[in-house]
């Protein structure tokens, strides 16, 4: 059994959209599916992009059943456009989604919590990289020296992507168009993580420790000691967002 989560932890949940066959995931999920869901599902018509959706929907069932202690084909959840909400869930905890390539993410934690993950090869849009590679963003982060420098463009995105997730009530600017600089002054706590050839980060609102689970969606869960987390030191943030 899990141990409750304080707002001082974040459990991540890590699977893979091949983890289990479609039809399988098909006939466990389709009777649990809401009406919103089923809408949803049925405006995808990629295969692959079909799959990733079950799978998220999959996982989210998984880890919120095992943290909640319910059965999982009790819980409900809706589409609103942003992130799903779930109608049985307790109060006290917070979620949050990611999904990369075949890599799929969860982050669920006491307080407000957000994760992103890319695969570190990926290419973004000329008028991304304008924000991503700014002037400003390149002397934060070659201050910060916590990463390798082919790690910053997708580092520039993976952060304000969790920031703004675990903070979008807040904030109304896109989350690109963001200040790195800001962000990281913003007095949230960071932590990057790698597995495989993907990279990430999960941002909350105070120093918070992981524990991560890979889990088969319906079938198991272990223990992932894999996960390489480093949390970004506050010291170093004061001195990379000196004027």
């Amino acid at each position: 059994m899990l141990s409750r989560l304080n707002n001082a932890e974040v459990r991540v949940w890590l699977t893979r959209t091949n983890a289990r066959p479609i039809n399988e995931l098909l006939a466990l999920l389709e009777p649990t599916l809401s009406d919103s869901e089923r809408a949803r599902l049925g405006k995808i018509l990629s295969p692959r992009r079909r799959k990733e959706y079950l799978m998220a929907r999959a996982l989210m069932r998984h880890a919120l059943g095992s943290e909640h202690q319910e059965v999982w084909e009790t819980l409900r959840f809706y589409e609103t456009g942003a992130r799903p909400e779930i109608s049985s869930a307790r109060k006290d905890i917070e979620f949050s989604l990611s999904h990369s390539r075949q890599l799929l993410c969860m982050a669920i934690g006491g307080s407000p919590v957000g994760i992103d993950c890319e695969w570190r090869g990926r290419k973004f849009r000329p008028e991304l990289n304008e924000y991503l590679n700014s002037a400003d963003d390149r002397a934060v982060l070659a201050r910060l020296g916590q990463l390798a420098e082919d790690e910053h463009p997708v580092f520039s995105w993976c952060l304000r992507e969790a920031w703004y997730k675990a903070s979008a009530q807040h904030q109304k600017t896109a989350a690109a168009a963001i200040p790195l600089r800001r962000i990281l002054d913003s007095g949230w706590q960071f932590q990057i993580f790698r597995i495989s050839n993907h990279f990430g980060v999960i941002a909350a609102q105070q120093k918070f420790k992981v524990e991560a689970l890979y889990c088969s969606p319906f079938r198991y869960e272990l223990s992932l000691n894999t996960l390489e987390h480093d949390r970004i030191d506050h010291d170093k943030i004061v001195e990379a967002t000196r004027p």
